[in-house]
């Protein structure tokens, strides 16, 4: 044994400089992101083996923190697949992990996990529908394993915690230490505004605003995740005044979060995101109407107030001409842009939110194609595989979620999703009204109901329920809290 523990260094350091001549061959012959793939599988071999919370923890440090820097300074775009891979990799551990779940380990759920039986029903109806529009419509292996990223490998992540096999400590922790990403980005999104953006708008490279996307990724000289980034603020800044209400978040540092979000909108023309505020901020405190009418009006007024002036402010940083900004054109421009049922530009390949639903209607001629769409990956275009409905025209038909839902899932699919996101959003607000669960858990909750309509409302907004490993992320954090906490009431009811 002494000798063994010897040789343990020497095999080590030969495995380092197996690992680093490896990794420099594949940089030499296939360029940097070849290396950082080759890292990328080193690292998830690693991961295999790690402790379940500390995947899950990475998972969300990779998508939170780490995904988009090498997106944005990197160019790596490839980075988009790390979270979905680990993801994935928690989906292939659950099996195992449930034959050696205990409830007694200091590690995960104390007490067994109670998802609603109308949420469990509608989410494997959903996973049903899945299999069964893909087998049906015969998609090809590649197109359907490129689609499964953004389709199934993230509900890992919702199965782990649904299962109990973390403890509700990390889940709360990641809760209380995700909204501090607002005032971290903060220079990121500073550096983006003054100087990238600034240096597009002399170069004349489109719309400049769309260089700040905070820590969430993007192209510097085209677009990025800024939709994801506003989503993600609406959230952050509900959820910490939520904690601040229910006396589990000092005031001071609802200030910090909050402002540093506001800071955020004000700096990136994120516009939809803006106007979720105020409906994120009537759905997460609905009852303070009945319990504190006058501070909830007022409390309703301010956030108006100050919607109103964010908006203003996009008109004074990015309207185009004189007649936008002395008028109310910029606005208008912008409102029938998103509204209009015809716009198509062929040759830019842009197509409007309610065009691409009216499109979606006028092209689909049978009843299967309608009911459950064209299977997984069906809209898609990228650079591995591009869909079979998607071959067909030059513009991008996958506009939104809901677009991509309705070609891939048909009406059925895009019905049943919808639904588990307002059956996820009745048991929040059921559960956060009984007195038997904690105050902490109960702001959470509180925000996790309107977490789950702003996802529901931004469906026809754009991808990221699909594309934002974060936003997604997002959502099974949501529904894996639901299952957390309702396992805890009913072990309160029962008194055990």
């Amino acid at each position: 044994m002494p000798g063994n523990l010897r040789l343990m260094p020497i095999l080590g350091g030969i495995g380092l400089f197996l690992f680093a001549a490896f990794a420099g061959l594949a940089v030499g012959m296939f360029g940097v992101q070849a290396g950082a793939a080759f890292a990328a599988l080193i690292i998830g071999a690693v991961a295999f083996f790690l402790p379940l919370r500390y995947l899950v923890a990475m998972t969300v440090i990779v998508a939170f923190v780490v995904m988009g820097q090498l997106i944005y300074f990197a160019r790596i775009e490839k980075a988009s697949w790390l979270p979905f891979l680990l993801g994935l990799l928690l989906l292939v551990r659950l099996p195992g992990e449930l034959m050696h779940r205990n409830f007694r380990s200091p590690w995960q759920l104390p007490f067994a996990p109670m998802q609603s039986k109308a949420v469990t029903v509608i989410l494997f109806s959903y996973l049903i529908t899945l299999v069964a529009t893909t087998l049906i419509n015969r998609n090809g292996p590649l197109q359907v394993f490129v689609s499964s990223k953004e389709y199934l490998f993230l509900w890992g992540l919702y199965f782990v915690i649904a299962a109990g096999l973390v403890a509700p400590s990390l889940i709360a922790r990641i809760w209380s230490l995700l909204p501090w990403l607002l005032p971290l980005q903060l220079p990121l999104v500073l550096y983006q505004r003054f100087v990238v953006a600034a240096r597009r708008a002399v170069l004349r490279m489109g719309a400049e605003w769309d260089a700040v996307v905070g820590a969430f990724g993007g192209d510097p000289d085209g677009g990025g995740a800024s939709g994801a980034m506003g989503i993600f603020i609406v959230f952050a800044i509900t959820l910490s005044v939520a904690r601040w209400r229910q006396g589990t978040l000092k005031g001071s540092h609802c200030i910090v979060i909050v402002g540093s979000g506001l800071v955020t909108l004000l700096l990136a023309e994120v516009k939809f995101a803006v106007l979720l505020l105020p409906i994120a901020f009537a759905v997460a405190f609905r009852r303070e109407f009945s319990l504190r009418p006058v501070a909830a009006l007022a409390s309703l007024i301010v956030t108006g107030t100050v919607t109103a002036l964010v908006l203003f402010s996009y008109q004074a940083q990015f309207s185009n001409d004189a007649i936008e900004r002395s008028n109310s054109g910029y606005f208008e421009r912008n409102f029938s842009a998103a509204t209009d049922n015809r716009f198509i530009n062929h040759q830019t390949g842009e197509i409007g939110r309610v065009a691409a639903i009216t499109f979606w209607a006028g092209q689909q001629y049978g009843p299967v194609e309608f009911l459950i769409g064209h299977g997984l990956g069906s809209s898609r275009k990228g650079d591995l595989v591009t869909g079979e409905a998607a071959k067909r025209w030059m513009f991008n038909i996958a506009r939104s979620s809901l677009a991509i839902l309705l070609w891939e899932t048909g009406l059925l699919g895009t019905f049943i999703f919808t639904t588990m996101l307002l059956a996820a959003y009745s048991r929040a607000h059921k559960i956060s009204c009984s007195p038997l669960i904690p105050e902490s858990e109960r702001s959470v909750l509180l925000a996790c109901g309107a977490g789950l309509i702003i996802l529901l409302l931004e469906l026809p907004y754009n991808t990221d329920i699909f594309y934002a490993p974060q936003i997604q992320i997002l959502m099974m954090l949501m529904l894996g809290q639901l299952a957390v906490s309702g396992g805890r009431l009913v072990k309160a009811k029962h008194g055990s």
